[in-house]
């Protein structure tokens, strides 16, 4: 399976809105939505942010040229929102599964889709 197909799972069968998995140093995006451009700036944001996640809880998450609150942050998963959408970011071995859910979707079930496939890239060594 390519990760392209990991990105059109999440969005066909689990609703995300967008996503991208990117190399867990934050310096590579791997596959992504085509509606979902995150600049290296923002990759870099969001992957320091699991080794220092007070720092994003003060300011935010920026992802699509947005700003997102911080929810909650800690080494495995940042969650964020603005309005009606929000931003899930799962870190694994070597990635990190960034989500982008709309109005459309609860937060609870981005939260628990994009996790489940960042249980199953752990359990295959990524």
């Amino acid at each position: 399976m390519s990760w392209d197909s990991y990105v059109d799972t999440l969005k066909n069968q689990h609703h995300i809105a967008r996503s991208a998995i990117v190399s867990r140093a934050g310096d590579s995006v791997w596959a992504s939505s085509s509606d979902f451009k995150l600049s290296p700036t923002e990759l870099s944001e969001i992957a320091q942010a699991f080794d220092n996640p007070t720092r994003v809880l003060s300011s935010g998450v920026h992802a699509n040229g947005q700003k997102f609150f911080t929810l909650s942050a800690d080494d495995r998963v940042i969650r964020a929102q603005r309005n009606q959408d929000g931003i899930i970011a799962v870190r694994t071995k070597q990635a990190i599964i960034i989500s982008n859910y709309d109005e459309k979707v609860l937060a609870n079930s981005a939260s628990t889709s994009t996790e489940k496939l960042a249980d199953y890239l752990i359990k295959s060594g990524y």
